[in-house]
């Protein structure tokens, strides 16, 4: 017999982004870091895990809040996406 626990002992424990889609006009790295520099005002797992893809230079974001079972919104100030 085999018991694997889902605690993240012999898995990953946590969500990683994988693949990122953009509509046409829009290039992948600077949706990426727009998403990211929003997500990192959320404690939530799916958001974390968007923070850690966008990397270390991110755009500057205000006006940040979280809607419970919502997400987040904000208004980009500086960066990508100009």
């Amino acid at each position: 017999m085999v018991v694997f626990d889902k605690t993240g002992t012999l898995t990953d424990d946590a969500m990683a982004v994988t693949a990122v889609r953009c509509r046409a006009g829009v290039a992948q790295a600077e949706a990426l870091a727009a998403a990211a520099a929003l997500a990192r005002h959320s404690l939530h797992p799916v958001s974390r895990a968007l923070g850690r893809a966008g990397g270390s230079q991110l755009p500057a974001v205000d006006e940040v809040t979280e809607h419970a079972g919502q997400g987040v919104e904000g208004r980009l100030v500086s960066g990508v996406l100009g």
